[in-house]
């Protein structure tokens, strides 16, 4: 009588340790494949609700898709065509604020030396030169525009996904009629990331035309440029604000001096307080259900495998390996409880 071999909890842990790696290693080699993906898998489950809405309004089938798509494809190439042109703008404008990077290193060396401290070898380094400054500035453009060309591509995957979402409900009922709490689970996953993306949609709106309002009455140049940049960056949480908000500061410096590059700042934060820490909450944490700190380890961490991309689409990502994996196995719920926030409070 054959007797069953057991694996060693030790064994079993080095298993899944080393799966994980070679999982991890595989996402990194295919990240650029991988990040085209889940992001056109983001937009559709978001854009999911407008094509059923079509379609319950009595539009035909194929009306209402070409529609949604014709949506996708107008948005797509707006923002494609507005971040090109401002992008340009912006690259012809930075070599012209070569000479105040060099007034305003003189005069902050002054002021430390007038304190009795030394700077001048700290800023004799290659890296503080103003012609590298300005070169940094404009290669982060640079990989920003690269971004932006590939997202053509990323709106057409966009209309092919939502072609097949047409059927997808009936093909994962087909497929997960008998593992019920996994086809629950996906719905759950489907309903969090819908909301997640459209609370952050409307109150980074808010956000975006408080930041234009502000940089305009201040007269810092590319207003509008910098408020899509906030919108868009409102979608990394925690640290998305920050990202946008040293550009607008750093040319507000340039181009009207410390103090009003100041009061542009605390008035950014002061908008970002309100909605962030206080209109947000009120609907987000329910929807989102994920710690603080979990939120934080998952950006760095995805931004570490996928790269800058990973970054934006760090939290739904998470969100799916929580409620499709964790929280669909009875071995790991336990786990998905520690990624909480508010059953803990509760």
């Amino acid at each position: 009588m054959a007797t069953k071999t057991q694996i060693s909890p030790f064994l079993q842990l080095l298993l899944g340790g080393a799966s994980f790696v070679i999982i991890i290693i595989g996402m990194q080699a295919a990240a650029s494949i991988i990040n085209s993906f889940l992001l056109a898998l983001v937009i559709t489950i978001t854009l999911t609700p407008l094509l059923q809405w079509l379609i319950y309004k009595g539009l035909p089938k194929w009306l209402a898709l070409s529609i949604t798509i014709l949506v996708v494809v107008l948005t797509g190439l707006t923002f494609i065509a507005f971040f090109g042109i401002s992008v340009a703008k912006f690259s012809e404008l930075l070599p012209t604020y070569k000479p105040r990077l060099i007034e305003l290193e003189q005069e902050l060396t002054s002021f430390l030396e007038s304190k009795n401290i030394d700077v001048a070898d700290i800023f004799d380094l290659e890296i503080f030169s103003p012609e590298n400054f300005i070169l940094a500035i404009a290669s982060l453009i640079s990989v920003l525009a690269d971004a932006l060309s590939a997202s053509l591509l990323l709106v057409f995957i966009v209309a092919f996904m939502l072609i097949e979402a047409l059927v997808f409900p009936l093909k994962s009922k087909r497929i997960l009629h008998s593992h019920s709490i996994l086809l629950n689970k996906f719905a759950e996953f489907n309903l969090s990331i819908r909301s997640y993306i459209w609370i952050t949609t409307w109150t980074g709106s808010i956000e975006a035309i408080g930041y234009f309002l502000l940089l305009v009455f201040f007269g810092v140049k590319l207003a509008a440029f910098w408020s899509i940049l906030f919108f868009l960056l409102n979608f990394i949480p925690e640290i998305g604000f920050f990202l946008a908000v040293i550009p607008p500061v750093l040319l507000a410096l340039l181009q009207l001096g410390a103090g009003k590059a100041l009061l542009v700042f605390l008035g950014c934060s002061l908008i970002e307080t309100i909605t962030d820490k206080g209109i947000k909450p009120r609907f987000m944490q329910q929807e989102l259900d994920l710690s603080p700190i979990v939120i934080i380890l998952s950006i760095i961490f995805w931004g570490w495998v996928l790269g800058a991309t990973g970054v934006l689409v760090a939290v739904p990502l998470t969100l799916m390996i929580k409620k499709l994996v964790l929280e669909s196995l009875e071995n790991t719920s336990s786990l998905a409880m520690i990624l909480e926030t508010h059953k803990a409070n509760s």
